[in-house]
């Protein structure tokens, strides 16, 4: 009898959601009945951990990959040398940051294009509407603030522009 832990069957995801941490995005999803998985490099490298429909799977979006497309596709690379929030540092950092933090993001787009499937990428304000394409729309929390039970966690203005593709938009997004 071995004592080894056994590993967590593989899945084959609905919703996949690049440098997710967090699991928040999919959470509406995996209430649905739809499974998903949190990609990212701070989850565990020796073992899935499962949370009802959710997975949280080491990767590095520079190298995993599914066993199929999935349904629907979310990416927040991370925006540490990307956002003008850290304008201030970009001289110190200098392209060596940015080839970085712009490697992530791209490995996003080549992930969205394979899967061939809607998508949404976070775009933060800064550096990539400038190298990769203008934001077509954006938006602010606090337009979708009142969606919660308590607003007050959301109510706060912070321009987003995420890169989607067949999305839908509301009457609390704002073209550009």
């Amino acid at each position: 009898m071995s004592n080894c832990k056994k590993e967590l069957p593989a899945r084959v995801y609905d919703v996949i959601s690049l440098a997710d941490e967090s699991g928040e995005m999919v959470k509406p999803w995996a209430e649905a009945g739809y499974f998903c998985a949190c990609i990212d490099i701070q989850h565990s490298i020796r073992r899935v951990r499962r949370e009802g429909n959710i997975d949280y799977v080491w990767g590095d979006l520079r190298s995993w990959s599914p066993i199929r497309p999935p349904k629907i596709l979310f990416a927040f690379t991370p925006c540490t040398h990307l956002a003008v929030s850290g304008a201030r540092d970009f001289n110190q950092k200098s392209w060596p940051m940015l080839r970085d933090g712009m490697d992530l993001f791209y490995q996003a787009i080549f992930a969205a294009q394979w899967a061939g499937v809607p998508y949404m990428l976070e775009n933060p304000v800064g550096r990539i509407s400038g190298l990769y394409a203008p934001a077509e729309f954006y938006f602010h929390p606090s337009g979708f603030a009142g969606l919660l039970e308590d607003p007050s966690e959301e109510a706060y203005t912070k321009k987003n522009l995420p890169l989607a593709r067949e999305r839908v938009c509301s009457s609390r997004v704002e073209t550009s």
